[in-house]
């Protein structure tokens, strides 16, 4: 789409006024489109495939005009891929039912409890020794979970309560009140 637009943008100060004037034409089709690479995907593919549409249909002769028929070939079969994987994304996502990442967390954090009780339990009642190594692993991978994969949230300063003032409330020479 960027290679499209400059070039467009290049042929509106070309010496020959109908290439000029096509080139302000497909340069519109573009400013009422709006494309962005910064919108969301479903709203971009949209916004091509209606400025693909305008290419195709009134803006042909302008699009032959500046020769740039391969770019527009190349952005319809690109958005195209897009929008096939999108569907095939949200096809996926059909089948998941609600609160399944929240059912299977429950799941996880139960049996991960029941193994801490049972090696707790075996350290108690056996030879620790046996359990030690194990016990220092998961105690380090806890704490890397903890620490870096899943850090906790800094707690932000309150701007309303400042450590130091940054004027004394305290005047130095009091003024006297019969004054």
């Amino acid at each position: 789409f960027q290679g499209m637009r400059k070039t467009v943008k290049g042929l509106l100060n070309h010496p020959d006024a109908e290439t000029a004037l096509a080139a302000q034409h497909i340069e519109q089709y573009i400013k009422d489109h709006r494309v962005d690479s910064d919108m969301q995907l479903e709203r971009e593919t949209g916004a091509i495939t209606n400025l693909i549409g305008d290419c195709e249909t009134k803006g042909l002769a302008d699009v032959n005009k500046l020769n740039i028929k391969p770019y527009v070939d190349a952005l319809k079969a690109a958005n195209t891929k897009v929008d096939t994987l999108l569907m095939g994304r949200n096809r996926e996502r059909v089948g998941i039912e609600a609160g399944a990442l929240r059912v299977a967390r429950q799941a996880s954090d139960d049996a991960y409890l029941w193994l801490v009780k049972l090696v707790n339990a075996l350290a108690l009642t056996g030879d620790q020794s046996k359990f030690s190594a194990f016990i220092d692993l998961m105690n380090v991978v806890v704490k890397r979970y903890k620490e870096q994969v899943i850090p906790s949230q800094k707690k932000k300063d309150d701007p309303a309560d400042p450590k130091q003032p940054k004027e004394p409330k305290q005047p130095k020479d009091p003024k006297d009140p019969k004054q």
